[in-house]
C-alpha cells in the first residue's frame, strides 16, 4: 500500500487565494546493480521494485527468463531502493547506453538498428476496435494511484477480452516493465498479447514490446515518427489516441477489425 505524500500549497482563483490539501505520486531512486557492478539507476514509484527490475533486464535483453538470476537483493527506505542481482548472464557493455526519452535517470541498451535482420512479430492475433477501447477504459478504471494524485502512467497487458496484469509508475517505461516482470514471474506467455499504455510510444518502448513477442501496442497518446518506423519493419501494429470509441492506427492494421465478434 502506498501512502501518498500530502501537499498543502495555495490555489488562486481570481484574486483569491485559497489553501488545499493533495496527495503526490511518490518518486523514489531505484539502483540496480549487477553481479556487483553499478548497471543503472530509475526514478520510478516504489512498488512492485521486484516486478520492475525483471521487467527491465528482460525487456533490456539482459536475461532470458527469471531462473537466470541466482540472488536478488532488496534493500529499500523511503526515498530509494538498491537491488543488488546476481545472475550467470553476459556482460553488460555499459558504454552502449542510450538516455530514455522518459523522465528521470533512465537508460536503454536496446539500439533501433540492433534490429537489423530480425524476423519481425507474425501473429494471428485479432481484436476488434470496440474491444480495445473497451480494455483501454478498463486500464484507465484500474489506474488507482493516478485517480488519487494524477502524474502517474499506467501499462497493462491484455488477451482480447480482459486485463491480464496491471501496473503504475511515475515514468511509462517503468510501468511496461513492471508488467513484463510480473508476467514473467506469474510465467505469462507475453508472446501474442496485447501491451496499453497512457504514455507516449516512443521508439524504446516498441523495443520492449518487440522484445516480448508482443504484437499490438496501443496508447492513450502518439507514437513518435521512429516507433512507427520499427512498427512498420518489426510487426508490431501500433495504435495510438484510443479514446471513446475511436483511435489512429499506425502500421499493420489488419490486426484490429471493425467486427463485433470478432
Amino acid at each position: 500500500m502506498i501512502n501518498l505524500m500530502q501537499s498543502h500549497p495555495v490555489k488562486r482563483q481570481s484574486e483569491k487565494k485559497e489553501p488545499f490539501s493533495h496527495p503526490l505520486p511518490p518518486e523514489h531512486v531505484v539502483t540496480i546493480y549487477l553481479n556487483n557492478k553499478l548497471l543503472t539507476s530509475l526514478m520510478a514509484t516504489p512498488f512492485q521494485v521486484k516486478e520492475l527490475v525483471i521487467g527491465f533486464l528482460y525487456s533490456e535483453n539482459i536475461i532470458n527468463t527469471p531462473a537466470e538470476l541466482t540472488r536478488i537483493t532488496l534493500n529499500q527506505d523511503k526515498r530509494k531502493s538498491q537491488v543488488w542481482v546476481e545472475s550467470n548472464t553476459k556482460e553488460i557493455d555499459q558504454k552502449a547506453r542510450i538516455m530514455t526519452s522518459g523522465c528521470g535517470r533512465g537508460f536503454t541498451f536496446l539500439c533501433p538498428s540492433d534490429t537489423d535482420g530480425m524476423e519481425p512479430l507474425n501473429s494471428v492475433i485479432r481484436i476488434n476496435i470496440a474491444g480495445m477501447t473497451v480494455l483501454a477504459k478498463k486500464m484507465i478504471a484500474t489506474a488507482t494511484l493516478y485517480n488519487q494524485s494524477g502524474g502517474i502512467h499506467s501499462a497493462a497487458l491484455c488477451d482480447p477480452k480482459e486485463i491480464i496484469s496491471f501496473s503504475e509508475d511515475i515514468g511509462r517505461h517503468n510501468a511496461v516493465d513492471k508488467v513484463v516482470g510480473d508476467s514473467l514471474l506469474r510465467t505469462i506467455d507475453l508472446a501474442g498479447k496485447i501491451m496499453l499504455t497512457t504514455g507516449r510510444i516512443s521508439s524504446e518502448m516498441l523495443l520492449k514490446a518487440f522484445r516480448a513477442g508482443i504484437p499490438i501496442l496501443g496508447s492513450l497518446t502518439s507514437p513518435t515518427d521512429l516507433a512507427v518506423e520499427l512498427g512498420e519493419k518489426l510487426g508490431v501494429t501500433i495504435a495510438g489516441y484510443i479514446r471513446g470509441g475511436r483511435m489512429k492506427i499506425y502500421t499493420h492494421p489488419g490486426r484490429l477489425s471493425f467486427i463485433e465478434n470478432e
